[in-house]
């Protein structure tokens, strides 16, 4: 019986030092130590400026994507609870703007498609992009008439050659 009691007790104490060593590994591994190296691969978004964008409220780059018509729509830009007419392109055109500010990351509202009904409780369009209708096309208040993801990707490009992360909600 002593010799499995010794036995018990040294399985014990060698899973016990093979948990202390784990934990020990375990900051060197995510890189919480502070090395150059392991700080350098990691994104980073504790120390970055974040600026989140309602896509339809930022900036019109192109009327062409403005419906006429639309009872969604308020070319006047008077009915907040309607769309308004802020595109990938109007992103992309005030990419300046952003960095002026210290933009470090663009955290951008769903730029997915959105039902084109007005909400039950009124007359309020989606234009926070929520009601999301289908997910392999993005929302045609934001884009171009043919449903392109182009105007987007150049938004994406054109952060990133800013220095700017994209962050999609």
């Amino acid at each position: 019986m002593n010799s499995y009691a010794f036995t018990l007790a040294q399985h014990r104490a060698s899973r016990l030092s093979t948990w202390v060593a784990a934990a020990l590994m375990l900051p060197a591994g995510l890189g919480l130590l502070g090395s150059a190296d392991a700080q350098s691969i990691r994104p980073g978004y504790n120390r970055d400026v974040i600026y989140q964008v309602f896509v339809d409220r930022f900036f019109d780059g192109t009327t062409t994507n403005n419906p006429s018509g639309d009872p969604l729509f308020d070319a006047s830009g008077s009915n907040l609870q309607k769309y308004l007419g802020g595109d990938f392109q109007g992103l992309t055109a005030k990419m300046s703007y952003l960095q002026n500010m210290g933009v470090s990351a663009i955290w951008v509202t769903s730029p997915l498609d959105n039902r084109n009904l007005q909400a039950l409780a009124g007359s309020v369009a989606p234009y926070h992009g929520y009601e999301m209708r289908d997910t392999l096309k993005p929302d045609e208040h934001f884009t171009t008439s043919s449903r392109s993801w182009q105007p987007f990707t150049d938004f994406v490009t054109a952060a990133h050659n800013a220095g700017i992360k994209v962050i999609v909600d």
